[in-house]
């Protein structure tokens, strides 16, 4: 069981505890057994482990919710956005973002930056490209949102541009952004172990 996807400590040691040491065994338990009191999962872990064991078993990808809040339904544009970091270094060394609307792509643009001396310049042009977009796609009752894959791009777009226009992104409270990495997480059952 241990290559469960998303499997925690808690709920490893819980199917270790009710001898359920294989995934065939867990599948065939999650699917049969009524829930007892010595279980302790309650109904919604329950649920989600078995969906995860399930698409572990079957080799095809599970839907463990068909509706999110971790995007508004209002977007008039979504804008993806990705950085890449100099492993040597941890600085970035690019990015670039698109924007679509409605499945049409309606911008986008890619950032190098060649020498150090660079790359506050390249930033501004980057967060500066990136704020008209945002604010031209602004609409009656809708607005852009932006989604980016793991925290770790989020976090060096935000040490390199945070202090720029777009300083509004980072704020706590809004929800201008997506992280698509726990979005599929949260949504999907996965038939790979892993995050």
């Amino acid at each position: 069981v241990l290559l469960v996807p998303q499997l925690r400590a808690g709920a490893l040691e819980e199917l270790r505890r009710l001898g359920l040491g294989t995934i065939e065994a867990a599948g065939a338990w999650l699917a049969g057994a009524p829930p007892v009191e010595a279980d302790r999962f309650d109904p919604h872990q329950r649920a989600v482990l078995a969906s995860r064991v399930q698409a572990l078993r079957t080799q095809r990808i599970g839907v463990l919710d068909r509706h999110t809040r971790r995007f508004p339904e209002n977007l008039s544009t979504a804008i993806f956005v990705h950085c890449l970091e100099d492993p040597g270094s941890g600085r970035v060394c690019g990015a670039g973002w698109r924007a679509l609307r409605g499945g049409e792509v309606v911008g986008g643009e890619c950032y190098f930056i060649a020498a150090e001396e660079d790359e506050s310049a390249v930033g501004v042009a980057f967060a500066e490209a990136l704020l008209r977009v945002w604010e031209h796609r602004i609409e009656a009752g809708r607005g852009p949102h932006v989604f980016h894959f793991g925290t770790r791009p989020w976090e060096a777009l935000e040490t390199w541009v945070g202090a720029s226009g777009l300083a509004f992104l980072w704020l706590p409270g809004r929800g201008h952004h997506t992280d698509l990495q726990q979005l599929l997480g949260a949504q999907f059952s996965w038939p790979a172990p892993g995050e």
